[in-house]
């Protein structure tokens, strides 16, 4: 057994604080948390050098919360009705396993993780896999969804990304039934 792949007690520690501060922050979903991680932290009477480390940690997980939180909100009215895709990340193990390293591809592994994690609507998986560009994704988790869900995806209001990332599935699929290049052609000029 690796000993260094296990988190210490003070990680342990931290990403309990972190995930229950995070319970009250997406309840309220506030678009500015300084004050509120101050406050709170504030109220825990740790010794400064871990209130501050905390603070930082507390900071980014709020700031990728947020992050995650506005890339839901661009589709949800239309695709995620009463979804529990915030809620779930706060308890998925893929969110919290990546705490301890300071790599700079903690949020890309975060989001893989996410894209992975059944308990979240597929939907919301292929838009962090849109967004985040982890294009073999993308295919697995548009075959989940049914044909009336992928209709929303030729809104004009969709993430750019999403559109570039869905269009290409899309193409894809209209090349089996297109004869040649002129064929394919012709279709899609039909579909726009």
């Amino acid at each position: 057994m690796d000993c260094n792949s296990l988190p210490t007690l003070q990680n342990i520690a931290m990403m309990k604080v972190i995930a229950l501060l995070c319970n009250v922050w997406e309840r309220q979903l506030p678009m500015v948390y300084g004050g509120f991680v101050d406050f709170h932290l504030s109220q825990l009477s740790l010794p400064a050098p871990v209130e501050k480390e905390l603070a930082t940690t507390v900071r980014r997980t709020c700031s990728m919360l947020k992050k995650f939180y506005g890339i839901h909100q661009t589709f949800s009215t239309h695709l995620c009705y009463r979804c529990q895709c915030l809620k779930e990340i706060l308890k998925s193990v893929q969110f919290w396993a990546f705490w301890t390293s300071d790599s700079p591809l903690v949020e890309l592994n975060i989001v893989k993780g996410l894209i992975r994690y059944q308990r979240l609507s597929a939907v919301f998986r292929l838009i962090l896999a849109c967004e985040y560009r982890f294009e073999d994704d993308v295919p697995l988790l548009w075959k989940k969804l049914p044909v009336f869900v992928q209709s929303y995806f030729f809104r004009p209001d969709m993430p750019i990304q999403v559109i570039r990332s869905t269009n290409v599935i899309i193409y894809q699929e209209l090349w089996k039934f297109c004869d040649d290049l002129e064929d394919f052609r012709q279709t899609l000029e039909k579909h726009q």
